[in-house]
């Protein structure tokens, strides 16, 4: 009879609701033009508290995308500044080593002028010092000559002697007066007995 009629005959159980035709849909009970007044009114209140879940699992659904959707807006504005930190870093720490290579480069220039001026002082005091142990040299030659000369009492002469240039091969100056130029490069800095020509 319609008055036994149980609620298991019309409960929609979520495990029961599968696809339909393409569509997720529970058929309804088969007897329900048989159903009191009373039945349909629980019908419809079961329906009401299943209806009710619904929008609260929506509801629940929408705040879980609205926090996972926030989340993510931090992570990537996370991300975002810490590629920007990154770029700074690289780009001040590629200034740094710019600017230490610039300062070396700059050392190592100073000092091959440094290298370069010494040397060029040292070629020149090492040409007068040649030039004075040069013109020392002839004058202890010639005091030597002259002393041997009058050990062997050998014949003495009564002009004065006569001095010869090492530069330029003339007579009456020595080297160290000689204004001529270098016999073997024309250089007026050095004699020829100090060029390295010779």
């Amino acid at each position: 009879s319609v008055t036994t009629t149980k609620m298991e005959d019309f409960t929609m159980s979520p495990s029961l609701i599968k696809p339909m035709g393409g569509h997720l849909q529970e058929p309804l009970p088969s007897n329900i033009n048989e159903m009191t007044a009373d039945m349909l009114l629980l019908i419809v209140k079961h329906l009401h508290q299943e209806n009710g879940s619904l929008i609260q699992s929506v509801y629940s659904m929408q705040q879980e995308m609205t926090m996972m959707t926030k989340r993510y807006a931090e992570i990537m504005a996370l991300a975002r500044e810490r590629e920007s930190q990154t770029l700074a870093l690289f780009e001040s720490r590629k200034q740094t080593e710019m600017e230490e290579a610039r300062r070396y480069v700059l050392q190592l220039e100073a000092r091959v002028k440094q290298l370069e001026s010494g040397g060029q002082q040292l070629a020149t005091t090492a040409g007068f010092g040649n030039q004075d142990l040069f013109a020392g040299y002839r004058e202890e030659m010639s005091s030597n000559s002259t002393g041997h000369h009058h050990h062997h009492k050998k014949k003495m002469w009564s002009k004065t002697p006569v001095v010869r240039c090492g530069n330029c091969a003339e007579y009456g100056h020595e080297s160290a007066d000689c204004k001529a130029y270098c016999r073997y490069c024309g250089s007026a800095a050095h004699l020829s007995e100090a060029c390295p020509m010779n």
